[in-house]
């Protein structure tokens, strides 16, 4: 299973970034929406020394990339 981590430094966007991730992510079959709070620090740095990691230069580029994806 692949997973997205998103880290969000200003919580105020929470809610309005679940509303769109959660939009985009029903034309994928296959992909859920889970806040399952048991992924840890650990998970994540194992996924990034094994290079499962994407890396985009602003909030815009990531929604333009998903748009490409649509």
């Amino acid at each position: 299973m692949t997973q997205l981590v998103i880290n969000i430094e200003d919580a105020s966007v929470k809610s309005a970034l679940k509303q769109a991730l959660l939009k985009v992510m029903g034309n994928f079959k296959g992909v859920s929406f889970d806040e399952d709070e048991s992924y840890t620090l650990d998970d994540a740095l194992e996924e990034v020394s094994r290079g499962e990691v994407l890396r985009y230069e602003s909030v815009d580029d990531f929604f333009n990339h998903l748009r490409r994806e649509i």
